[in-house]
């Protein structure tokens, strides 16, 4: 059940996300995001085909991860690859902060999905349990980038959401999967509770994901407007200095070729 609602909240997300980013759009990005882009939108294409193929139960866990991990990985670095090609130094910071929450709430999802299996299971191996320690200290450093290069009021927002009580559920349920290993037990939460509890996090990590958005597009914008108020300045100089030069030149000539007349004229 929770399944399927997911599948119609993506398609409406998905949907908006195609009405804004259109092919026409492609011809504003360099090269190499370009091919970035058209891989993602090419994968997007198989989406409902994948989530019926999940639905019905016809694709192997390996085959399903492997879409979603190459997708979403290709879909974040549209992000992360504008930071290599933008010069305004604003811009870049507001792109690096983004990338940052981004990659740290796909972390926080990887880590749902592993702890998911952990606490379903009862169990969680030296693989597993390596895998999640390394996805918990990953998100660590994600939001140590994101607090360098954010705003104050993005930076306040995430403090806020990890002094959440939210969050502080998440930190009690992975210190019992971080003591398995030592004599630790998981009987004592479900996989559905672990589950239920992290989506409610990364919910709140999404929020500031969004500010981090709305942050951007304030600074984009505002970069845009003083690049153009700079081209219309540079294009007056211009226009200024070749009517000088006009003038300058008429000058000049009437100046040599006036005594070259008198001249010709004397001759």
């Amino acid at each position: 059940t929770e399944l399927t609602a997911q599948v119609v909240v993506t398609g409406k997300v998905l949907e908006e996300f195609l009405s804004q980013f259109d092919a026409g759009s492609l011809v504003l990005l360099v090269k190499d995001v370009q091919e970035i882009a058209v891989g993602s939108m090419n994968r997007l294409e198989e989406l409902q085909t994948k989530q019926s193929q999940v639905i019905s139960l016809q694709i192997s866990k390996g085959d399903m991860v492997a879409y979603y991990t190459s997708t979403i990985r290709n879909l974040l670095y549209m992000v992360e690859a504008q930071i290599l090609y933008t010069a305004d130094q604003d811009t870049v910071k507001g792109l690096t902060a983004l990338n940052a929450i981004l990659n740290a709430k796909e972390r926080a999802g990887i880590e749902r999905a592993v702890g998911t299996a952990a606490f379903s299971s009862g169990a969680i191996d030296k693989a597993g349990y390596l895998k999640f320690n390394s996805l918990v200290g990953l998100q660590e450093v994600f939001f140590e980038s994101f607090l360098i290069y954010a705003s104050e009021a993005d930076a306040r927002l995430l403090a806020e959401v990890r002094n959440d009580s939210k969050n502080a559920t998440v930190e009690e349920m992975r210190s019992l999967i971080q003591s398995a290993p030592f004599g630790g037990s998981l009987s004592s939460v479900t996989g559905s509770q672990w589950f239920n509890a992290t989506t409610e996090r990364i919910d709140l990590l999404k929020q500031v994901d969004a500010a981090a958005v709305s942050s951007l597009v304030a600074i984009a914008s505002s970069a845009l407007a003083k690049a153009e108020g700079e081209l219309r300045t540079y294009a007056i100089i211009d226009g200024v200095i070749l009517l000088f030069t006009a003038i300058f030149a008429f000058f000049i000539v009437r100046s040599i070729s006036g005594p070259i007349m008198r001249l010709t004229s004397t001759m």
